[in-house]
This record gives structure tokens, C-alpha cells and sequence, in this order.
């Protein structure tokens, strides 16, 4: 491994601005929009999240209500892995913990993973470059949340 993550750095940079030069991402200012651009996703999903209005059955945004469930629609309840986590995330976001996780655990951390990855770019941005730890935490960051939305679904699954 290359010391100071410069390689790593260059992946990073190069994975938001699809530049396949590596000398382009040693800029500073390069690996800082970058790290901008991979703030926008979180930044909306709390945002959206925080302006939902929600209760166990259903999402609105500013009176138009949300996507139904299709699997869950055709198949039943508890198939799909993902049903609920919207309503569910919204519902951390906005401090209701407990609803949230008996509707869908995985949302709880979805929302923890956007705040941890906020920080995480912002750091990012504050340095200039990309640390290997903030490759570390962005790579945990994607298992836990793989993790946390299987493990929720598996749970209510088996638990229903």
C-alpha cells in the first residue's frame, strides 16, 4: 500500500469525477468538490426524510403520498426486504426511534449511516484528501448497511 493513501485517494476521486487520470486527483481542490458531490445523497435523504409526513401506513411529502410496495402488494406482508424503510428512516430522522424500529430497523440505520457519512466527506473536504481511514469507514459504512437493512428484514421475517 502506498504511503498516505495517495492511490486511494486517486480511486476516490476518480470514482465521482470519472476521470481515469490519477495525476488530476492529487489536486486538493479536485479531491474537495469530489467529497462535495458524495455529500449531496445523504444531505437529501435527511433532508427528504425530515419533511415527510408519516404514520405505520404510509409516507407523504408535502400532501402527495409515497410509493406503495409492489412486493409487498402481490406477495404479502414481510417479503420485501425494503418495505417500510422509507417511512421507517423518516421516522428516525424525525426522532420517533421507537416507531421506527418496530417498523423497520434497518431504517434506523440508515439514517445513522447518512449522518456518519456526512462527517466523513466533510472531513474530506476539510483536509483536502482522502485519509485511508475514511476508506475504511466509507467500506464499513456500505456492509453495515447491507447488513442492517438484511438483518431487519430477516428479523421481522422470521419474527411475523
Amino acid at each position: 500500500m502506498e504511503s498516505g493513501g495517495t492511490g486511494q485517494q486517486a480511486r476516490y476521486a476518480a470514482a465521482v469525477t470519472q476521470s481515469r487520470e490519477p495525476a488530476e486527483t492529487d489536486d486538493p481542490r479536485t479531491v474537495r468538490r469530489a467529497a462535495l458531490g458524495r455529500l449531496v445523497v445523504p444531505v437529501l435523504v435527511l433532508g427528504i426524510a425530515a419533511l415527510a409526513t408519516v404514520d405505520s401506513r404510509r409516507a407523504a411529502w408535502f400532501g402527495i403520498e409515497g410509493p406503495q410496495c409492489l412486493v409487498n402488494r402481490v406477495l404479502g406482508p414481510h417479503v420485501c426486504p425494503g418495505c417500510g424503510l422509507t417511512r421507517s428512516t423518516a421516522l428516525a430522522v424525525q426522532g420517533r426511534i421507537a416507531e421506527a424500529g418496530s417498523l423497520h430497523a434497518g431504517g434506523i440505520a440508515v439514517a445513522l449511516l447518512c449522518i456518519g457519512a456526512i462527517a466523513v466527506h466533510l472531513d474530506v473536504v476539510r483536509r483536502g484528501r482522502v485519509l485511508d481511514a475514511h476508506l475504511s469507514l466509507r467500506s464499513l459504512g456500505r456492509k453495515a448497511l447491507l447488513a442492517g437493512v438484511l438483518g431487519a428484514w430477516l428479523w421481522r421475517l422470521l419474527g411475523s
